[in-house]
């Protein structure tokens, strides 16, 4: 069973390993930056990069799983202190952790993506109103981050420096596609691109862009809204497990021990965590809002 000592030795060592491994991953972060004689770093082609980028979350994707792989670790470790004989359990509770640490990291990297969004949308209305008394596509950009000033100010104020520089359109847009993969980044992407590369008026051009990010973003809202009631739900009903585990534990300090000691109580406990684990996903996948 746990003991004080053991769960603060088991949290003394994981927060030493992963002190080590943030300062690792920084220093090779900053070289990345700053450069050497062999060149800069290069990042591997993985998914968890795009989803970091999204959060300006300047680490490696692969050493960022080794801190996912730490947390396995932890879980498969506890597990073992209440069932010493489980190593089979222990790995998939290992497992099982590492899958929602993933997605809940994805789900982070969604959220930022749909403010950015929606912060486009507006920038869309915004440029839509001055282009109706403006027909210079990078002066409408500038003078609509200074509206804004939000994080999105300084995306648009990049795309203006790049076009006016002479970069082709569809590349000066590149850096907000590959930073964020959502279909209002594409579209208000597009919106850009269209305007400064054809003979459409810009009026006309960005009135059209901004519509259909408007629409967009009504049913994008309208969805979330109704899906709300279900989030709250499944957060209480995910959460209500470990607010009793402790509770209970404490008025009836035997009561945990009942669980350990049976000898079908590790595949009671993964079952459960693996139950919980199954309807997490699920939940995830029907209120993720998308559209």
């Amino acid at each position: 069973m746990f003991t004080f000592d053991t769960v603060a030795l088991f949290s003394l060592a994981f927060f030493t390993l992963y002190s080590g491994f943030l300062l690792f991953s920084g220093a090779l972060s900053a070289d990345a930056v700053r450069g050497s004689r062999r060149g800069p770093v290069a990042k591997l082609n993985l998914p968890i990069n795009q989803w970091l980028g999204a959060l300006d979350v300047n680490y490696q994707g692969a050493l960022f799983l080794l801190g996912i792989i730490m947390v396995s670790a932890m879980t498969a470790l506890m597990f073992l202190e209440i069932f010493p004989s489980q190593g089979k359990a222990a790995i998939v509770a290992a497992l099982l952790s590492g899958l929602i640490c993933l997605c809940f990291l994805k789900d982070f990297s969604d959220r930022r993506t749909a403010r950015i969004e929606t912060e486009l949308t507006q920038a869309a209305s915004v440029m839509a109103s001055i282009a109706a008394n403006n027909s210079n596509l990078t002066d409408v950009m500038r003078k609509t981050a200074v509206i804004l000033k939000r994080r999105v100010a300084n995306y648009i104020v990049l795309m203006a420096a790049n076009i006016e520089r002479g970069m082709d359109p569809e590349q000066a847009c590149q850096f907000l596609k590959n930073k964020y993969r959502g279909d209002g980044i594409t579209t208000f992407c597009d919106m850009i691109v269209t305007s400064a590369s054809t003979d459409i008026p810009l009026s006309k051009g960005l009135a059209v862009g901004q519509k259909v990010m408007t629409d967009k973003e009504k049913i994008r809202l309208s969805v979330r809204a109704h899906m709300s009631g279900v989030q709250y739900s499944s957060l209480f009903a995910g959460l209500l497990p470990y607010v009793l585990v402790p509770v209970m534990n404490w008025k009836e300090p035997g009561w945990l021990s009942t669980l350990a000691e049976h000898p079908n109580g590790a595949v009671i406990l993964l079952s459960a965590i693996g139950c919980q684990a199954i309807g997490v996903l699920w939940m995830r996948s029907l209120c993720s809002g998308k559209v």
